[in-house]
């Protein structure tokens, strides 16, 4: 746990590290200024599924699938305020 404090805080010019535990590398973390979301992850009903190894890593990381997350993205979706416009063309989805 302590190496992967120590590589969450490392910078560099391309990004944040992160290792991935079960994967045993280390990578960097999504940067949404010079990545696109949907290469690296997908959305799957309310969870947020990792494709590439940058993707399971942030969404690791960051627990963007803890339960009060997916209870309230389930909610957001069902009120179609979720996923935002903005990012409704990224997700290949259209607005209804």
């Amino acid at each position: 746990m302590r190496a992967l404090s120590h590589a969450v805080r490392q910078t560099s010019a391309c990004g944040t590290l992160a290792s991935v535990y079960l994967e045993r590398v280390v990578v960097l973390l999504f940067n949404p200024r010079r990545q696109r979301w949907g290469d690296h992850c997908q959305l799957v009903g309310p969870r947020i599924v990792g494709r590439t190894p940058t993707g399971r890593a942030t969404v690791a990381l960051l627990r963007l699938n803890d339960e009060a997350r997916l209870i309230d993205r389930q909610m957001l979706i069902e009120a179609r305020r979720y996923p935002p416009l903005h990012m409704q063309e990224a997700l290949n989805m259209e607005a209804e």
